[in-house]
């Protein structure tokens, strides 16, 4: 191998990683921070690659999501008072699943 080819192949690999790095992120159809949900996996890569994440329903942001599925459309959730607060019974948070058109929508 001479020189000119040796700095030719040395650009292409120089290179690789910045094609790599504009990739657009994956789209994910479930979500979830309960370990034995299928969505677990997703949630653990996404926060071991320092990723944020946003979920909207019906084009509002879901605040307190547990559980989010884009292909069955629902959402389980914190329920929250009016004043903002997180409801509970005096000993457990209170959830529930609301319906809708969901998006994943993954931060950089």
């Amino acid at each position: 191998m001479n020189r000119r080819s040796f700095f030719g192949a040395a650009a292409s690999v120089v290179m690789a990683p910045a094609a790599a790095a504009s990739i657009a992120p994956p789209k994910l159809s479930r979500l979830s921070c309960e370990k034995d949900d299928p969505g677990y996996r997703p949630y653990c890569e996404l926060r071991g690659d320092r990723r944020t994440f946003r979920v909207l329903l019906d084009g509002r942001e879901s605040k307190g999501v547990i559980t989010a599925d884009t292909s069955e459309g629902w959402v389980k959730r914190h329920v929250i008072t009016e004043r903002g607060n997180y409801a509970h019974d005096g000993k457990d948070l209170l959830t529930e699943i609301v319906h809708g058109y969901v998006e994943i929508i993954i931060d950089a």
